[in-house]
């Protein structure tokens, strides 16, 4: 009857169906893990987190040293908008069970795309070869991190896996774009969206490719198209001009695209940064100055020391204050 509740819950997605099964198995044995563990997740399925989290609770106390309870609540607690407390729950399913494939993708997905996500995600690739979404995340991580080898490696997997994904495809000529590979970045590009017509990813990339190319023109299209995609996502605007920058004859653009970032997005450390190259490139050094300083202070990811060492060409040395004769005796 639990496995019977089980398939319903989790195949079926009917969580009414489930209940019967469950009520039933209750009274043949009202502390089994399995019929604990599969309540859980019928409650989770009808949007009831406290009786949830109860089973759940149930289940662990049966046995703490299965995961499938652990990865069971962090699921239903990541759902109601708790991460912090589906993280914990993740953590545990893979302090009991290191090589579930599944408890290792669940925790790397809600990490920070830093190294302890990566070793999680190649663990459960190793483990489950044919694990798409492991092998996604896992190029997304490599992006991140500037390693065009390695995301290009996963996200090829991945599109071999399931090549009805947008965000693969659009993760996939992230990949190529880091190994300048801009035509076939652009392949990816088309097959993404194919999928997602209006997918902002994929047009992001596409602008970084058409700029690779030196078709700037085109690449402004393209990340134009991407913020209208992202509007919560200053990453388009600044990689619009930064690539205008790049053009060298697009100096208006590149004003135009860095003040709308630093406009919407104030506290936002690289628009700032580039904001500051372009009053560079206009001989205004007091903004370009003012600029740089803001992008030390802000958010978002940034290289200080190539801040400060931009300024440092940009700023009036310190004048040396003229000597003072002494005094004479009276």
């Amino acid at each position: 009857r639990a496995c019977a509740a089980e398939v319903h819950v989790t195949v079926k997605k009917r969580g009414t169906e489930a209940v019967p099964e469950i009520e039933a198995a209750l009274k043949k044995d009202a502390g089994l893990y399995e019929v604990k563990y599969v309540e859980g997740l019928t409650r989770a399925l009808m949007g009831e987190l406290g009786t949830a989290e109860a089973a759940f609770g149930a289940a662990i106390a049966k046995d703490d040293k299965r995961g499938e309870a652990f990865l069971g609540l962090g699921r239903a607690l990541e759902a109601a908008g708790r991460e912090a407390d589906a993280v914990k729950a993740y953590r545990r399913a893979v302090a009991v069970d290191g090589d579930d494939p599944d408890a290792l993708y669940e925790l790397a997905r809600l990490l920070p795309p830093a190294d302890e996500a990566r070793a999680l995600l190649e663990k459960a690739t190793k483990g489950r070869p044919s694990f798409g979404p492991a092998w996604a995340r896992l190029a997304e991580i490599h992006v991140a991190a500037r390693r065009g080898a390695d995301a290009l490696t996963a996200a090829e997997a991945a599109v071999k896996l399931d090549a009805k994904q947008a965000d693969w495809h659009a993760v996939l000529a992230e990949a190529r774009v880091l190994a300048k590979k801009w035509d076939d970045a652009l392949l990816a590009v088309k097959a993404a969206l194919a999928l997602a017509p209006y997918h902002g990813r994929a047009r992001l990339a596409e602008g970084d490719a058409l700029a690779g190319k030196g078709d700037i023109d085109q690449a402004i299209q393209s990340y134009q198209a991407a913020y209208g995609a992202l509007r919560t996502d200053p990453t388009p605007l600044v990689r619009a001009a930064i690539a205008c920058l790049a053009a060298g004859n697009r100096e208006t653009s590149a004003k135009g695209f860095a003040d709308r970032a630093t406009r919407e997005f104030p506290k936002w450390a690289p628009a700032w940064e580039v904001a500051g190259d372009v009053a560079v490139l206009r001989g205004e050094r007091a903004e370009a100055i003012a600029a740089y300083e803001k992008a030390l202070t802000g958010e978002g990811p940034v290289e200080t020391r190539a801040i400060k060492a931009k300024l440092d060409t940009i700023r009036p040395a310190p004048s040396t204050p003229p000597s003072t004769p002494p005094a004479r005796p009276k």
